[in-house]
């Protein structure tokens, strides 16, 4: 190489080495283990748009009574989807994040953020309520105490009233929660998956708020009644295994052929990923590359040098010609001697 070529050479080598690319690797990688929500750094918004729908809708439950309880929680419901399911997912309750964690469809630590949210929503709600309007007489005390009171019935003083309603509080949220997934993976963002949401939580809203532990809590801590206290682990730890089947009634049958071509289209995806990383790692390969222009420079030296033998040819030649060029008065002069003679 000669020194010009070398100066360019020089010259390139601080432009190929690009940080950029190191950045994006990194945020790639910070994406993968942090997860879309934290790498877009939108963390702020999805919480505080969860603590408002939550609020929002444990507000409704608290307020609401009578035979007209579900409709307006239902509608309440679609509404808060319809506003803040873009931005947090639009969970709203406890069961649903568990679902949706359950499904791995959410990372376990923000899960547990949610519910943080979710819970202190509900008692903000609950404790507004409550300061408006703190003497409660027994008839309007709480929808989750007329429920029970409904429900229970004839059997009220035989078995406590919470362990006499645990299957409802098993059916019901895992009812809600596939319902809930179904709707949100068919519509996506579209108004009629707010609209399915809302008839859902609606629908399952006859049992009152014990299928919202964010509203049934936070009711038995202000509204406390007879043996109140003793139901809390039953009104978390129940709506948590409904959950649980709802998750599993609607990944094995619900949406079966989804999540598995999904789960196909993922593995494709690490397949051509991995092939695009051999293919690239077999033409990096510059080494042999450099070495071969070293022989054609010696070929033009060589080439160079081939006229060489003609010129030492042509000076052969040469003397050859001069021998000609003597020759000739040579035989002028013997035929002017010719002539004299």
């Amino acid at each position: 190489m000669t020194d010009h070529e070398i100066d360019e050479a020089e010259a390139v080598l601080p432009e190929a080495v690009v940080p950029e690319e190191e950045e994006e690797e990194t945020g790639e990688e910070l994406g993968e283990h942090e997860g879309p929500e934290l790498s877009d750094g939108g963390i702020v918004r999805r919480l505080l748009a969860e603590f408002l729908g939550t609020f929002f809708l444990a507000l409704v439950i608290a307020s609401v009574d009578g035979s007209t309880a579900p409709a307006l929680v239902g509608l309440s419901a679609a509404v808060l989807f319809f506003l803040f399911g873009p931005v947090s997912g639009g969970h709203f309750n406890p069961v649903v994040t568990a679902a949706v964690g359950l499904l791995g469809r959410i990372r376990a630590e923000l899960a547990w953020v949610y519910l943080f949210v979710q819970f202190t929503a509900g008692f903000a709600a609950y404790g507004l309520v409550w300061a408006m309007r703190p003497p409660l007489d027994d008839a309007a005390r709480s929808a989750l105490r007329a429920s029970v009171d409904h429900l229970v019935g004839a059997r009220q003083g035989q078995v406590p009233w919470f362990l006499a309603q645990w299957p409802l509080l098993i059916l019901l949220p895992a009812l809600l929660v596939a319902a809930v997934l179904a709707a949100r993976d068919r519509f996506r963002q579209e108004p009629q998956a707010a609209a399915w949401i809302g008839a859902a939580v609606g629908a399952t809203f006859w049992l009152g708020n014990m299928v919202y532990p964010a509203a049934s809590v936070p009711d038995v801590v202000f509204n406390g009644y007879a043996s109140a206290f003793q139901a809390l682990p039953v009104l978390v730890l129940f709506p948590l295994i409904g959950a649980y089947i709802g998750a599993l009634l609607y990944r094995e049958l619900v949406a079966p052929r989804p999540v598995a071509e999904a789960e196909e289209a993922e593995e494709d995806e690490e397949d051509t990923e991995e092939e695009e990383e051999e293919a690239d790692s077999e033409f990096v390969e510059p080494e042999p590359e450099d070495q071969e222009p070293e022989p054609e420079e010696e070929d033009t030296e060589a080439g160079d040098q081939k006229p060489e033998p003609e010129d030492q040819e042509s000076e052969q030649d040469g003397p050859g010609e001069g021998e000609t060029a003597q020759e000739t008065p040579v035989e002028g002069e013997d035929s002017q001697q010719h002539e004299s003679s």
